[in-house]
């Protein structure tokens, strides 16, 4: 049991990826640009290219990382991304409602 339990360990860490703070980019397919993004990036020129989720409460912002194909969460003082404050979001996709824009 021992064996199948570090198995499954090492299988499952197998898929995970680790953030590279230093390597997020977003795509935009509307400008035809990556995006890096860099720490002091002002947050209203993300969002013209990034898909973003603001939360002014927190000060923080969540987007997509395409080249990690991460959630990721950032803290923002003054209009500006702190890149150092980067962290990977873990979504339980369980407790997600799906949704869908078709006329049932």
């Amino acid at each position: 049991m021992k064996k199948i339990l570090s198995l499954l360990l090492l299988v499952g860490s197998s898929f995970a990826v680790d953030l590279d703070i230093n390597q997020l980019e977003c795509h935009c397919e509307k400008h035809s640009i990556i995006m890096h993004v860099h720490d002091n990036d002002k947050v209203s020129e993300m969002s013209k290219h990034c898909m973003i989720n603001e939360d002014k409460k927190n000060s923080t912002i969540k987007f997509f990382d395409d080249n990690s194909k991460s959630t990721v969460k950032c803290s923002v003082v003054g209009e500006k991304i702190e890149l150092a404050s980067c962290k990977e979001v873990k979504l339980d996709k369980h407790k997600l409602k799906r949704m869908s824009s078709a006329n049932d």
